[in-house]
């Protein structure tokens, strides 16, 4: 089954979080992973963040990026995502950074897992609705 993932999500891979055990299941091969390569991006930053409150050790910052090259069966370029990330950002009042997400979602016809509740809750008011899935609501994986 092809999903794409966003950070919120990605992280729960490497960091103790509610709900690590859902995301880890998407780490399977019943899944084929996408994400856009701004995800990298966005997942630097939370180690980043940890790291400054002295929550991660930068020794294994690698072992982090070894892991996704190896989840992610896709990488979506941010280029191609840009010009619609705005326009859905200004359609839905949310920020572009998740909008990059669904319109990755969009550009390749899948649907979209999160575990970000506010982003989850202003997509499923939309008329996107079908491209985003909560993370533990596995009838809607599909």
């Amino acid at each position: 089954m092809n999903l794409l993932v966003d950070a919120s999500v990605a992280v729960k891979w490497f960091f103790a979080e509610n709900l690590n055990e859902e995301a880890d299941r998407l780490l399977t091969p019943l899944y084929e992973l996408y994400a856009p390569d701004f995800l990298l991006l966005e997942v630097s930053s939370v180690i980043w963040k940890k790291r400054q409150r002295n929550e991660w050790n930068p020794v294994e910052d690698a072992e982090i990026f070894a892991i996704l090259r190896d989840s992610i069966h896709e990488w979506i370029p941010l280029s191609t995502l840009s010009e619609r990330a705005l326009q859905l950002a200004h359609e839905l009042g949310h920020s572009v950074y998740d909008c990059v997400y669904l319109a990755a979602a969009e550009s390749i016809s899948i649907k979209l897992i999160t575990a970000d509740r506010d982003f989850y809750n202003r997509v499923l008011q939309s008329p996107y609705s079908p491209l985003i899935a909560w993370i533990e609501d596995s009838s809607r994986h599909s």
